[in-house]
């Protein structure tokens, strides 16, 4: 019945959404039962949120989340729990998913499988609820010892993401802790550079990200004066078999990004797409041109661009 129910409720669900809503409201309050009548009632609500988000209410959240307090399920179920708390970030009962991964989160001794999962539901949040969390919370969150081991994934996916939606509300003393959790993790470099030359954050926290990088980008100076010559050249192979929105994307702002810094930088681009470029700089070459392809990769460049799959 509950799987059928999910298509009556996809299909008609001005006639089919409050029983929807009841039966799984129901079977997530049931103690014992099987995996798979969770998973269904689970199945249930994500059918809800795609039909009638509207009518989803607290009690509908407390449920989900309640499949994480039973820890005989297995993955499968609490992985259907993770996305069904995804989907619900976005819907009008945001803020309640949003307390109650929280707190899951800042409880010690769950199994890592949960944690895993319920940071999971966080990186989700990062790109489309942000107004959903504080920073400095989740900077508190991620300072918890219990989750020491997922520190990596923590700042990477889901607090350097939130940095960049935070902007100018982002303090130094937050930046400071934001580097402490990160450590030697490589990737910080990128974010400080970034937070470095944005305009829009605090001086004091563009001060600090500043301070901070000598000795992680290396390789800038180098590549900075090699892409900054007069007679420097970029080859740029787009071998993806893509849509033209995806090339347009992929790569038209880093060929933009280049010619702009230097105004005598020279491109060879090797794409299907001859007709979407129209630089006097920018040499096209499709590549089905094999003698002129091949006559391209005996000359010399000072940097190649490889898109592929």
């Amino acid at each position: 019945m509950p799987n059928s129910l999910a298509v009556l409720t996809l299909e008609s669900p001005e006639t089919h959404v409050a029983k929807a809503i009841a039966a799984a409201q129901e079977t997530l309050a049931a103690p014992g039962l099987p995996a798979v009548e969770y998973e269904r009632a689970l199945v249930l609500l994500a059918a809800v949120v795609y039909a009638r988000s509207s009518r989803l209410s607290e009690a509908c959240a407390l449920g989900v989340l309640s499949i994480f307090r039973r820890p005989d399920l297995p993955d499968s179920t609490l992985r259907l729990a993770g996305e069904v708390l995804s989907f619900l970030l976005t819907t009008r009962v945001g803020a309640p998913v949003a307390e109650g991964v929280a707190a899951l989160l800042s409880q010690p001794g769950e199994p890592s499988r949960t944690y895993e999962i319920l940071l999971g539901v966080l990186n989700h949040a990062a790109f489309w609820a942000t107004d959903l969390f504080d920073f400095e919370a989740l900077l508190s969150l991620a300072e918890l010892g219990h989750l020491t081991g997922h520190r990596k994934v923590i700042t990477q996916t889901i607090l350097e993401p939130w940095l960049y939606a935070a902007g100018g509300s982002v303090t130094s003393p937050a930046l400071d802790r934001l580097l402490r959790l990160a450590g030697a993790n490589g990737s910080s470099k990128y974010w400080l550079y970034y937070v470095n030359a944005r305009t829009d954050f605090q001086e004091d926290v563009r001060a600090l990200a500043g301070a901070s990088l000598p000795g992680r980008l290396s390789l800038h100076r180098v590549v900075a004066t090699r892409l900054g010559a007069a007679n420097a050249r970029v080859l740029v192979l787009q071998n993806i078999k893509d849509g033209q929105g995806d090339e347009i994307v992929r790569c038209v702002p880093l060929l933009q990004s280049l010619l702009d810094y230097n105004r005598e930088l020279e491109i060879v681009l090797v794409t299907q797409r001859a007709y979407m470029y129209a630089h006097p700089r920018v040499t096209i070459i499709p590549p089905g041109e094999h003698d002129r392809f091949d006559a391209v990769l005996q000359q010399s460049f000072d940097a190649v661009v490889g898109f592929f799959e």
